[in-house]
């Protein structure tokens, strides 16, 4: 199965049997990251820093009543592959809650190894925060795809997958 974000839309598309079908948001969170997805190995990285911002898929829907949860524009991923580290800034916000969601200077190669970014959490996220995880589009890591799973204080799930492509590719709006 593949999957993708439906333009517009907090739910995700895939394909099966060459049938395209529509997820419910409790569903999208289980997609795996693979297929042409591929992590770069290290003497193939660009060496440079590079800031991704959101192309598709901001938004993030609860697993208890399908509300939905915005990712804004102040979201990022900064990637140095001179000095092999990640930084995510996740900013949230809805009509319930909002806050951002955050790591800085991860270790790039846990990354690579599709471990989960733990995220610490401001505001109405400031007890749980939240999980990053991702992996690289292709070999140029020019974007990449990830899953956000992210716990309010009220003890509520949000979960979402979004795609993220390098800032000087991206168009102004």
């Amino acid at each position: 199965m593949w999957g993708y974000w439906a333009q517009d839309s907090g739910y995700t598309e895939h394909a099966e049997n060459n049938q395209l079908a529509v997820l419910d948001a409790n569903v999208m969170a289980d997609l795996e990251l693979a297929g042409n997805t591929s992590q770069p190995q290290a003497p193939m990285l660009p060496d440079e820093v590079r800031t991704f911002q959101i192309v598709d898929g901001s938004i993030l829907s609860s697993t208890s009543d399908g509300s939905m949860l915005n990712l804004t524009g102040n979201s990022h991923v900064r990637v140095d592959f001179v000095r092999e580290t990640i930084d995510i800034k996740l900013s949230l916000e809805s009509l319930r809650a909002s806050g951002d969601l955050s790591a800085s200077h991860v270790d790039l190669i846990s990354f690579w190894q599709s471990q989960p970014v733990v995220l610490q959490g401001t505001e109405d996220f400031s007890v749980h925060g939240g999980e990053f995880t991702g992996a690289f589009v292709e070999e140029s890591a020019r974007a990449i795809m990830s899953l956000i799973n992210a716990r309010n204080n009220l003890d509520e799930y949000f979960q979402g997958s979004v795609t993220w492509q390098d800032n000087s590719l991206v168009a102004p709006e």
